[in-house]
């Protein structure tokens, strides 16, 4: 071997150095069964508390110390992404009462769909899920939480759907929700939801597709603004006593066009 071929044979290594470097960054991050077991602690500790019946007669294969994503034995009505861990919980009409875990933003980090409808659950919203940043559906319609929308919640900036229907909460539509730019589907009826509609809505939640607040204690008219929202197509607000005053001129002309489901 030749001296030149020393003095290559550095800067050659450096470059295979490098590409390693940008390969280990590039190659997708695989969870541990640890953080998996982690993740489903969270879920074991909100079970039992609920009430639920885990084990063999119920929930099959939720046992403490087991991993939920084990893809040989999943736990029942959970899903999980490889590179994330837990990120699906459907407990859908599972005898589910208690109060909702304040926790969860941080036990289980990437959740991104979350259904508890039709269960007995109780409580206020907590502001701490907050941290669940990455959640896109939430559906708790048709259990007993009361209490605010959590202003906090305008952090949710993935979550697309909405959907808390039958339920006992009040309080005002938070005006910091207007960051929700990603939401096309906004379910709140039959509550107790006061107050107007949030003119800023109009312009920053250009996604909005479905607003649904019939029987509710909403107040005021539609506002004028919300016009802009482009993408909506449904428009429930009947059953609000407050609501008064004549219709905007793009409500009926989006009606009578077929566009928007308006009542």
């Amino acid at each position: 071997m030749t001296s030149t071929d020393y003095k290559i044979l550095p800067a050659f290594a450096s470059r295979i150095a490098c590409i390693v470097c940008m390969l280990s960054i590039a190659l997708p991050y695989s969870i541990s069964a640890q953080d998996n077991i982690a993740q489903g602690q969270a879920l074991l500790n909100a079970a039992q508390a609920w009430k639920l019946t885990l084990g063999d007669r119920g929930l099959a294969n939720w046992v403490t110390g087991t991993d939920p994503c084990n893809r040989a034995a999943p736990w029942e009505g959970v899903a999980c992404e490889s590179n994330l861990g837990v990120t699906h919980v459907s407990l859908y009409d599972s005898g589910a009462q208690g109060p909702l875990p304040a926790n969860w933003g941080v036990g289980l980090p990437h959740l991104k769909v979350l259904d508890l409808s039709q269960n007995s659950i109780t409580s206020t919203l907590p502001p701490d899920w907050s941290a669940l940043t990455g959640l896109v559906e939430l559906n708790m319609e048709f259990n007993r939480i009361e209490g605010a929308l959590p202003e906090q919640w305008s952090k949710l900036q993935a979550i697309n759907t909405l959907v808390l229907d039958h339920n006992l909460l009040n309080g005002t539509l938070p005006s910091s929700w207007s960051a929700l730019t990603s939401l096309q589907t906004l379910s709140l009826e039959v509550n107790a939801v006061r107050g107007p509609l949030p003119e800023m809505y109009g312009a920053a939640l250009q996604a909005l597709s479905i607003f649904r607040a019939a029987a509710n204690q909403l107040t005021g008219n539609i506002p004028a603004r919300w016009g802009l929202m482009q993408a909506l197509s449904e428009l429930l607000v009947t059953d609000n006593r407050g609501m008064c005053g004549v219709l905007p001129g793009w409500v009926t002309a989006a009606a009578t066009a077929g566009d928007l489901k308006v009542n």
